[in-house]
This record gives C-alpha cells, structure tokens and sequence, in this order.
C-alpha cells in the first residue's frame, strides 16, 4: 500500500530499524511517495537520503535490506536510485548522474549516464587553506566508488567516505579551470588526513591511464601547453602532476615557434609555475635549437596580468646544447655543471661545476664544437636576438682558462686535424662575423700558435677574423706582442696541449 508522506517523521517507523553495518547509524528518509512491502522501501518523487556518507537526492530511490539473517535484516543491503541523482558527499564533493546503485556489503557504486544526462561528474572545491581553492571536475560515461571506513579524531566511532573513484569510458578531468585532461582510465584515489575537518574536501591522487602504448592520456592548458603521457598523476594535496615518459609543446609568448621536449619523467608545480623534466630530456625550439640532459631541466614561467610567461630554462648535470646557424653548420655546447636559458633576457649561462679547492676539473669544462673546431672554458654566456620570430646567436663569451683548438677551415666530418692553438681567460666570439677577441687579465698573457707556420704570439689581446670570400684568417694583437714564446708560456703550452710544439721549433724561445 502506497503511503504519502510529506515529513520525515512520517518515514521514522521505517527509516530507522535500517543501519549500513553493526554501528547501527541511522538513516534518514525524505520523499514525496513511499511503497514498503515488507521487503524493499521505493521512494518517488524528490527523494533523500541522509547518512553518514552524505546526502542523497534523486527521483526514484529503492532500498533492499540484508536477507543473510534475522539480525542482519535491519542493515541495508543495496541503494537503487535514478532521475537525476545527486550526492552530496559529508567529506566535500558531489557525484551526479541519472541511475546509480550502491551496495553497502561489498561497498561497491555504479554510476551511470543516460541520453537525458550524457555524463556521470564528480566536482569538488579543495580549499587548502583560506582564499586558496582548487576546483576539480571529472566526467565520464561511466564511474564506480569504493567505500571505505576511518576511525574519527575522537577515536570512538567509524565514519564511512568514498576511498576511490573510477572513470572508465571517455574520461576528462578539468582540474582548477587551467588544466584539461583525458584519459581512457582515472582513478580518484582519496584518503582522509589529520587537517580534514579544516579542508573542503579529502586530498587524494588522480590517476590518469591509457588502455595501451598505442595510445596517451593528454592534458592542455590555455597558455598553449600540450602534454602526452601513458600514466599522469595529480596531487591534490601538493597541487602537483606527474607525468611518466611525457612528450609535449610549449608556447613560448613572442616566439613564432613552440618548445618541443620529452624525457622520462616531468612534475608539474602548478602553484610555484614550475615544470621539472628529469632523466634523458631532449628539448628543441627552432632557432633555439636542441637540449640533451642526462638529469634534469626545470621551466620558470611568471605571471603577467594573468597571462603565463616562459621566463627560464636551468638544467643540473650533462647537458648538452646543438644549434644550427644560417648556412647550416652545428654548433654544439656541453656543461656538465648548471645551464640557465634566460627567454626574457635572451641569453644562456653555463657553468662548470668546481672541487673542493675551488677550481674546475679539465674534463669537466664547458665545450663549444663545431666544423671549425673546439673550445673549452670554466663559464659560457650566449646572447640572442629575435629576428623574424626567431632566436639567433649573437654573441659567445667564453670565460675562465679558456682554451682553443682551431683546424682553420670547415670540416664537417670533423677528420683534419687542428693546427692553430691558443690560451686565454676571455674570449668573445661573434657567430655572424666569424670574429674572435681573446684576452687575457691582469699581466697575463693571450698565447697563440700556427702549428703549420711554426707561428708564436704571445700579447694581451688578440683580434682573429675571418674572410668570407677568402675563407682566409687574419689574426691582429694589441699592446706588447711577441711573436716567439717565453719558457714559462711555452711549458704553459705544453702542458695544455702535451706534444704540440716539437723541440725544433722551440730553439728561438726566450727565457722567463
């Protein structure tokens, strides 16, 4: 016999004999219609359900108790619910759909769409403190819950929450109305933690998967941000993403052409605007060119009147930096301390990393190559300029016992061998013009050599240019030149560049 009732005390004879487990927690029943037949309660028309795990609303509610045993009858058993079902969750959240159904023994939901209502969503605000909240929106055709319990801070009672949440058909995630995702799979992984009642909702991790290696999970921001990744994972609590073996784009704001990388692994800081790719990294702009890392590249963006920016590029460990200029030659650099590619102020900083006395190990500066032939310093600084959309090397600066080995002409197979040598502690070089200025401080001294000509200069400075048309070098020194090697400059010589001057040709040195 159907009854109406209009108040939940009308549905209390009903309502309260029914309890999820053995703590015997009420639940209260709201609805316009009720039909009990001694075995399953059917309510329609503006339905609720209040317990423990949050309010229910729906159009059409069943509850099915326990038929186990005479004792296990006052527990309900399953939930039915559809038209337009809503749960408000007591933890923060809230799952709508059009038919769903919960069944408390195995603590198992099923969450279903329907034409009227195409996806099942789950939306939650994280507020982890004040003023500071995180909105989260995850749709999908189709979600299941795994219900949980959690001794309560006063240690007396069990409250129940939805531990995880699964999407498995055409799944997207809008994550604080920045980042878009989707994914074959996700799964909500929630867990209470100690500050919860001071939270809007559980922290947890979202797992993001594809169904196979032929295809990823993709996430895309309105800053032009593109991402593709077999498993990402989002933090809710930190704010962070992490992504496995990514590969994406950037946009970069006043550049024609994006940032492309990949590596094995990236974390997205969204708060702090950092993005960390770590282990075999590869980077590549047009006119930038390419980055290999062995370790690690991090991306600073700033905001801007609301409107992200690159700001930087670092990296720590080998790296390596190979860039092409207008004919086509390679130029490549390698640092095996710290590299910061500045896109505000359009340079590179590389530095190589120093020992306990301070000093820099050899075979662990910086080194430049390229067709022409090889230099090696303790620091490196780049300078660009943008021309027609795209960056250009302007200028090279080479500090700290830096050192040069020149074959004199263009080989790209690289199989002549150098016959020009110099040392200095200076050298600026202008890719464009082919020009050298190398100097020296203090009372030290430019050292050069032509291995071919048997030709020494020895001066503060030295100017080499190059003729495009003659493809011939000229070298010009200022201040006191000598054009032959003192003892001191010569083993200096030797040391760097061991068997390069024969002792035939050192008969004219002079001494210290």
């Amino acid at each position: 016999m159907k009854k109406p009732l209009y108040l939940i005390l009308a549905l209390s004879c009903i309502c309260i004999p029914f309890a999820h487990d053995a703590a015997e927690d009420k639940v209260v029943l709201d609805s316009t219609f009720a039909d009990y037949d001694g075995n399953s309660i059917n309510l329609t028309g503006d339905v609720t359900v209040a317990h423990d795990l949050g309010i229910i609303k729906a159009q059409k509610v069943s509850l099915l108790p326990s038929t186990q045993s005479d004792a296990e009858k006052r527990h309900i058993h399953s939930l039915s619910m559809s038209g337009e079902v809503k749960v408000d969750l007591a933890d923060g959240g809230q799952l709508t759909c059009n038919r769903a159904s919960i069944d408390y023994a195995t603590r198992l939901g099923q969450f279903f769409d329907s034409e009227e209502h195409p996806y099942v969503m789950y939306v939650e605000n994280r507020c982890n403190k004040p003023g500071v909240c995180t909105p989260i929106t995850l749709k999908s055709h189709h979600m299941a819950i795994q219900i949980d319990k959690e001794r309560s801070s006063q240690e007396t009672d069990n409250y129940r929450y939805i531990s995880s949440i699964t999407a498995d058909q055409n799944v997207s995630i809008n994550y604080n109305d920045y980042i878009l995702a989707t994914a074959d799979l996700a799964t909500y992984q929630r867990r209470p933690s100690e500050d919860a009642e001071e939270q809007s909702s559980l922290p947890g991790l979202i797992f993001l998967r594809s169904n196979d290696d032929a295809h990823s999970c993709h996430v895309s921001n309105s800053h032009g941000a593109s991402i593709d990744s077999n498993l990402i994972c989002i933090d809710t609590h930190k704010r962070q993403i992490l992504f496995a073996r990514p590969q994406g784009t950037f946009e970069v704001k006043g550049h024609e052409h994006p940032i492309s990388f990949s590596a094995n692994n990236l974390t997205w800081d969204e708060p702090n605007h950092v993005i960390t790719l770590c282990d075999q990294v590869v980077i590549t702009q047009e006119g930038l060119g390419t980055i290999n890392a062995d370790e690690k590249v991090q991306f600073f963006q700033t905001s801007l009147d609301g409107i992200l920016q690159l700001n930087a590029i670092t990296s720590t460990g080998k790296t390596s930096f190979a860039y092409n200029d207008a004919e086509g030659h390679t130029h490549t650099l390698t640092c095996h301390g710290s590299a910061k590619v500045d896109q505000l102020k359009l340079t590179t900083v590389m530095e190589s990393p120093k020992n306990s006395q301070n000093l820099v190990s050899e075979d662990l500066q910086i080194l430049f190559q390229d067709d022409l032939g090889e230099i090696l310093a303790d620091k490196l600084t780049v300078y660009y300029t943008v021309q027609n959309g795209l960056l250009k090397a302007s200028k090279v600066v080479l500090q700290g016992h830096v050192c040069v080995l020149n074959r004199g002409v263009i080989d790209p197979v690289k199989t002549k061998a150098f016959f020009e040598y110099a040392l200095a502690d200076t050298i600026e070089y202008f890719p464009d013009s082919q020009e050298m200025n190398m100097s020296a401080e203090g009372k030290k001294r430019v050292l050069f050599f032509d291995r071919v000509n048997n030709l020494q200069v020895s001066a503060p400075s030295l100017k080499v240019k190059r003729d495009h048309t003659t493809n011939q070098e000229s070298i010009q020194g200022s201040g006191d030149v000598r054009f032959s090697f003192v003892k001191r400059e010569l083993e200096e010589m030797e040391k760097r560049f061991p068997n390069l001057i024969k002792k035939g040709q050192t008969d004219h040195a002079t001494k210290s």
